[in-house]
């Protein structure tokens, strides 16, 4: 039964353009239900609660938003916050994301960069690339946690995995400079490289400042190992590019 009302709710009629909106007391009526009915389960290994719960994290987070956005209730942060870190501790990453986004940047709320470590890393740890992106730069500011560009260049590794080349012009620097990692041109003329295919300007100067310490087989290494990893990742049609370097 619960099955078929979340259908209702998440699948409203294209043709009638009906508002989610319309549905916010059926939505926090069957998030209660719900909440209800698993409270007293044995969630852990059990597919049918499991998924309930998960449409439970779903739910709460659609009332957040009717919250943020003023959809045909009262604009109300407060409420917000309050159903997103609902949603958030029980696992759903878009409200990890959301909360750790807002606390990082101050937004409607007081700037917390421990809140927003917390957040950043639980999305981080379920493999978001934007989280383990934004972790990385968190470790290496030393925001919400001690300064670390070991722990900073994991993530942003991590990221890359993905095909996330946002911070190629980051791990360029750490490489060339040897700050969280061994120093090594040849990876740092790679990740330079990448960067440099988006016109990074930061990058075209490191390749040059590199390619005055590097012979050029180790060059030529370099770029053909950029080569590979541009390849690889187009052919996956990954997202659209996006460079996130700050």
């Amino acid at each position: 039964k619960y099955l078929r009302k979340i259908t209702k709710i998440i699948f409203v009629d294209e043709k009638s353009n009906t508002p989610p909106s319309i549905y916010f007391k059926e939505i926090t009526d069957l998030a209660a239900a719900i909440d209800k009915h698993t409270s007293d389960k044995v969630v852990v290994n059990n597919p049918r609660y499991l998924y309930l719960i998960n449409m439970l994290s779903f739910l709460y987070f659609g009332i957040a938003c009717m919250y943020q956005d003023g959809s045909g209730i009262e604009q109300d942060y407060k409420e917000f916050f309050k159903w997103c870190r609902k949603s958030a501790e029980m696992g759903f990453m878009i409200a990890q994301l959301e909360l750790g986004y807002l606390y990082k940047e101050g937004k409607e709320i007081v700037q917390d960069y421990k809140e927003a470590f917390k957040w950043y890393r639980m999305a981080a740890e379920e493999g978001d690339a934007w989280a383990q992106v934004e972790l990385g730069y968190l470790y290496r500011d030393g925001h919400g946690i001690e300064q670390n560009d070991h722990e900073a260049v994991k993530w942003y590794l991590r990221a890359t995995e993905q095909g996330d080349e946002s911070v190629a012009v980051n791990l360029g620097g750490h490489y060339a400079a040897g700050e969280g990692v061994e120093k090594d041109n040849i990876q740092a003329y790679k990740w330079f490289s990448i960067a440099a295919t988006n016109g990074d300007e930061d990058s075209q100067k490191g390749k040059q400042w590199l390619e005055e310490e590097m012979i050029p087989i180790q060059v030529a290494e370099a770029q053909e190992l950029a080569r590979k990893w541009i390849e690889k990742w187009e052919e996956k049609s990954k997202p659209k590019r996006r460079m996130h370097y700050k």
